[in-house]
């Protein structure tokens, strides 16, 4: 859950509305084992539909994309852009780790207020000024301890 908690939270949505709807009687015993089979072979597959083609290649940067899809939903933004800009942010904060990561990095609080800083920047200078969004300092702080949350999970360092 904590490696990708938007694609994981998805699915738990899916679950319940299945057993939700089986304990209604709105489906019978076979629709009930075909829609869980199917969430469970999409869940074990790793199978995202949501995911814009351009992040397909980069597990960290699809797990990232949905957290921070979640946090920008309050703007002011169509679906193609939230899409376009999340799909912007995950991109860099996934270069941006790299970049910083090294052997223990977890344990370097220094290392990782270098790389906060990077992605902070990276979202004042780029996405705000150059984008026009206007994130909150909330926000950014949010997309930064939950993409470092993802990141710590799915071990990359």
């Amino acid at each position: 859950m904590e490696e990708d908690p938007a694609f994981y939270e998805d699915f738990s949505v899916l679950i319940q509305q299945a057993i939700d709807d089986f304990r209604a009687k709105r489906i019978s015993d076979i629709d009930y084992l075909g829609k869980v089979s199917d969430i469970r072979e999409k869940v074990s597959g790793n199978i995202r539909e949501d995911i814009p083609l351009v992040l397909r290649e980069n597990a960290h940067a699809t797990a990232y994309f949905g957290s921070i899809k979640q946090i920008l939903k309050k703007y002011s933004l169509t679906d193609e852009g939230l899409e376009n800009i999340s799909s912007q942010i995950a991109l860099k904060i996934d270069e941006i780790l790299k970049k910083h990561m090294k052997v223990k990095f977890w344990e370097d609080k220094d290392a990782q207020n270098r790389a906060f800083n990077d992605i902070e920047d990276f979202l004042l200078d780029q996405i705000n000024k150059e984008k026009g969004l206007s994130l909150q300092f909330d926000d950014i702080d949010k997309v930064v301890e939950k993409t470092f949350r993802i990141a710590k999970h799915r071990n990359t360092s």
